[in-house]
């Protein structure tokens, strides 16, 4: 797993075993920014490639769940910090091959 910070915010890359009987290897790009961001701004997730499925959520640090974006054939999700409080939150990416998790700041 490589990570890095560019414009955009934090960058992951990552090969994540695919388990369906035979172990494959995926290389998903995953751009999650701005980070941070303000209280009532908003999140962009972006993948290297469209994806049967992207599922974001978005967990506070007691590890409730506060934020929740479905989409399918896309490569890219939104997600409003509105009404969030300042704070740092947890993210899960899931896509059909991987699953990449993170955090970020709302300020």
């Amino acid at each position: 797993v490589t990570m890095y910070s560019n414009e955009v915010g934090l960058v992951i890359e990552a090969e994540p075993v695919v388990s369906s009987g035979v172990a494959a290897f995926v290389k998903t790009r995953l751009a999650v920014g701005p980070n941070p961001v303000r209280v009532g701004g908003e999140l962009t997730f972006s993948l290297s490639e469209p994806t049967n499925r992207l599922r974001v959520k978005l967990r506070d640090a007691k590890g409730r769940e506060v934020r929740r974006v479905g989409l399918r054939g896309a490569d890219a999700a939104r997600v409003s910090t509105d009404g969030l409080a300042a704070g740092v939150y947890f993210y899960e990416v899931e896509t059909g091959e991987a699953l990449l998790m993170g955090r970020v700041v709302v300020e």
